[in-house]
């Protein structure tokens, strides 16, 4: 089978993140990839669930996750144990597949817990994935944007996209891309400089289960001119499709470690509001993009001051 027309190790000379070209590993035809390449060139037209099974369909999911998830848990005064992944590895290897996938390892304890059920554990592993998203249900979560009236229109009809699915069409060989800056890129490395605005290939798109934290930090960071307005998108999103902050998936950020005694403070006209700097609800990320179904309402609230951790913005 010839899959690996290149070295794996000069994934290594473009990485963004740091990371490990050992995590990605083809399985199948090159026909394939050339495919999930022209896919990716044309991924405006699919939906978010998409690329995850295309990812399935075409990266070894053993060889990922040996170099993602860690086989033990240690400090400097406790013993080593298995870490949960490891025990999820050798409990349910026919959902192992899932270990590719960031938003389920989010709610990996919630999942082995539902796969005990044996109507469940006879399932394909994208249809544990399935049922599981169902019994989770949806959240609804928020996002503003400073918009050009033809960026509006675009989003409205297409989708807002993560800053790697907009560069997309720069890409020569888009496939190396995605394994570069993704696949094979650290999870916690893509996460904290996600924060830090330090990725501009991120493949995410932050939303906030909070208007008003929605409100305040968008408001404060993108750039408002007589062409641009701001809205803000009322967003209805599997939960499952949530990535947050967990002690077993994706680690809070070292950011957040200087401010674990602080509260973040927001106001919104005569509102204010205190909030955890880490907690899930004050940001959370999409993989990808967020289908335009799942774009609920639009609106243009008649702000005339906010202010994010006492950075203060004027209409």
């Amino acid at each position: 089978m010839n899959t690996n027309n290149y070295n794996v190790q000069d994934l290594d000379k473009i990485r963004i993140s740091r990371g490990n070209s050992n995590a990605v590993k083809r399985i199948c035809w090159m026909s394939k990839i050339k495919e999930f390449a022209s896919f990716l060139k044309n991924s405006d037209f699919f939906t978010r669930s998409k690329i995850l099974t295309k990812i399935f369909e075409n990266y070894s999911w053993n060889d990922y996750w040996d170099c993602q998830w860690n086989k033990t848990s240690w400090g400097w005064t406790t013993p080593k144990e298995l870490t949960i992944y490891w025990e999820f590895r050798e409990k349910y290897e026919n959902f192992s597949s899932l270990s590719l996938d960031h938003w389920l390892m989010t709610y990996l304890p919630e999942f082995m817990e539902f796969i005990k059920e044996p109507q469940i554990s006879n399932l394909s592993f994208l249809d544990a994935r399935q049922a599981f998203s169902k019994k989770l249900g949806y959240q609804e979560v928020w996002r503003g944007m400073m918009l050009t009236q033809e960026e509006l229109e675009y989003i409205e009809k297409s989708w807002i996209n993560s800053n790697f699915v907009l560069k997309i069409p720069d890409f020569d060989e888009p496939e190396i891309q995605f394994e570069a800056q993704i696949l094979s890129a650290y999870v916690n490395d893509l996460y904290e400089r996600h924060i830090h605005n330090e990725n501009h290939l991120s493949p995410f798109v932050s939303i906030s289960y909070e208007r008003d934290i929605a409100i305040a930090v968008w408001r404060h960071f993108w750039v408002k001119n007589d062409w641009r307005k701001f809205y803000l998108f009322k967003i209805k999103i599997p939960k499952i499709d949530l990535i947050s902050y967990t002690e077993h998936a994706v680690k809070t950020p070292s950011i957040f470690d200087r401010v674990k005694n602080n509260l973040l403070s927001i106001i919104v006209d005569d509102r204010e509001s205190a909030h955890k700097w880490d907690s899930n609800s004050t940001e959370s990320y999409v993989f990808w993009k967020i289908d335009p179904e799942e774009i609920i309402e639009v609106t243009q609230p008649d702000i005339k001051k906010s202010a994010w951790n006492n950075k203060v913005t004027l209409d």
